[in-house]
């Protein structure tokens, strides 16, 4: 009768472990799970993209830098999706397959709260796309570095940017990830330089300098780091090389999905 009771114990304290609320997935997704490599990768539902300014990000201006209605509109077309451009980070983050924070401190740097890093892992546990845009002025960014570590990624912006005004192609592509996919050429302007750390590089220019990385951090969302936003935006460089294709893959995520 003792071991009887014995094997019960232990089948009823093997259930218990087994039953996990979605607070427990959410965290397993977003680096807490050693078994996490197991599972399938999770890509986003939703129908929407999200240009964050907040926590010091870059506005916009006149010259169409930091405006994205070109860009919109293409992705309007192709897809059937819509943009929104918000300088609070909202708390229910699920309608977006891709949150972009644009230049995070370039108008003073901002620490990301511990709130504001439980909601982005929680998006990137649902499979949303986290892309952190650089800004020449903000290369720097301790917020950003900080945020980046909390997201559980290695890789960070060296503190270092291409000269002022200067355009910038790249010279060595990588080829086999989804966000290159198609893409044989991109032009950035004076973009804050990449260190992949244990992330992956997707281009580099012809002094070998990163212009950006891509990081997995567990089973969910990956995230992004490319030195500057204006192949984007209305500035004029959205038509340049394949900067439009580039842009297309950065909110299709899911790798074979085209266009309907």
């Amino acid at each position: 009768m003792r071991w009887w009771w014995l094997g019960l114990g232990a089948l009823l304290a093997a259930g218990c472990a087994g039953d996990k609320t979605e607070e427990d997935e959410e965290a397993d997704s977003a680096g807490g799970d050693d078994t996490a490599d197991l599972r399938p990768i999770t890509y986003p539902s939703g129908n929407r993209m999200l240009m964050y300014t907040g926590h010091g990000g870059f506005p916009g201006d006149g010259t169409g830098k930091g405006v994205y209605d070109e860009v919109d509109a293409r992705w309007k077309t192709a897809y059937g999706w819509n943009t929104d451009i918000k300088d609070a980070l909202p708390e229910d983050l699920s309608p977006y397959r891709t949150i972009f924070l644009v230049g995070p401190g370039y108008d003073g740097d901002q620490t990301f709260e511990d709130t504001d890093v439980q909601v982005l892992n929680q998006a990137l546990a649902r499979g949303t796309r986290l892309v952190i845009f650089g800004e020449k002025s903000m290369c720097e960014s301790s917020s950003v570095a900080e945020l980046l570590t909390a997201l559980g990624v290695g890789m960070s912006f060296t503190g270092e940017a291409a000269d002022a005004n200067r355009l910038i192609d790249a010279d060595s592509i990588t080829s086999d990830l989804q966000i290159t996919e198609g893409v044989s050429s991109f032009r950035f302007k004076e973009p804050c330089w990449v260190e992949p750390g244990s992330g992956v590089s997707f281009g580099r220019d012809d002094d070998r300098n990163h212009l950006g990385a891509v990081e997995r951090p567990a089973r969910g969302g990956d995230v992004v780091i490319i030195g500057n936003f204006e192949f984007l935006d209305d500035g004029g460089l959205l038509e340049h090389g394949d900067n439009g294709v580039f842009s297309d893959n950065l909110v299709l995520v899911e790798p074979g999905l085209e266009p309907g």
